[in-house]
């Protein structure tokens, strides 16, 4: 699968988390996923014309007062150049930091293998009852055959055994959809974003203004400011629900990483 496509495949298993930003327009590609620091809403773009005509000043403002007003938030606006690059040196320290991004898989793998031993653990008990039910309904077809039970009590245990059959079967399969949901989870949002981690710097280069947001959101879930909007606070990323990269005024390292 081409990069891009594995681009296109995250930002598709992670769709439904996202409000749509329909004021999205030109080149701020950290709309929806930048948070407003006062109520949470997403941010979305904002431009204030410079002095004599000479281009724009670029803000990111909050959604919730760009769509209804005061009475809903303020526009908290972050100033975009800064933030843009603020984030860009985050995760171009994560990319530098190699042994940073295989604990992130690390423990990825481990939450995934904690998540599913319960479900396979119910699922082999689960099945271990239906073989039971089976084995017993055979039972009573042999009797039946056998002469050795009447219809009437025949049709009441095997409608009794089939429905049981039944029901558990659809236990199985809703268990079956957790554990295939489980493994395309840790597939798409781990070692696809991984890869289009590695590959990012490469791959913002070439990309387009709207490529460059669905680059961004195939790889980052939040980014938090801090209330006076001067600060980096936080990145989350989509490999691993909890996993945030806490940014420092003194740059050098990524130096923590929170499971």
């Amino acid at each position: 699968m081409e990069l891009w496509e594995k681009v296109q495949a995250v930002n598709k298993a992670n769709a439904e988390v996202f409000t749509p930003i329909k004021s999205y327009s030109g080149n701020f590609f950290l709309s929806g996923v930048l948070k407003c620091p006062v109520c949470g809403a997403g941010m979305v773009m904002s431009k204030n014309k410079k002095r004599g005509n000479k281009g724009f000043y670029r803000y990111y403002m909050c959604q919730a007062y760009h769509q209804k007003g005061k009475v809903a938030c303020s526009s908290n606006l972050v100033v975009a150049d800064w933030i843009e690059q603020e984030v860009l040196k985050v995760l171009n320290e994560l990319i530098a930091n190699m042994d940073l991004v295989e604990d992130i898989l690390k423990k990825i793998d481990e939450g995934y293998k904690k998540d599913k031993t319960p479900l396979e653990s119910n699922l082999a008990e689960l099945n271990l009852r239906k073989a039971e039910y089976e084995k017993k309904l055979n039972t009573l077809d042999e009797e039946y055959l056998a002469g050795e039970l009447e219809v009437a009590n025949f049709n009441r245990l095997t409608s009794k055994l089939q429905s049981e059959i039944d029901e558990i079967t659809e236990m199985i399969e809703k268990v079956e959809r957790e554990l295939a949901k489980l493994q395309t989870r840790v597939d798409i949002n781990a070692n696809m974003v991984v890869e289009i981690l590695m590959n990012f710097n490469e791959l913002f280069d070439l990309a387009d203004e709207q490529e460059k947001k669905e680059l961004i959101r195939a790889i980052i879930k939040e980014i938090h400011v801090s209330k006076d909007r001067k600060e980096l606070k936080q990145i989350s990323l989509w490999i691993g629900e909890d996993i945030c990269l806490p940014a420092k005024k003194e740059r050098g390292t990524v130096s923590q990483v929170m499971v």
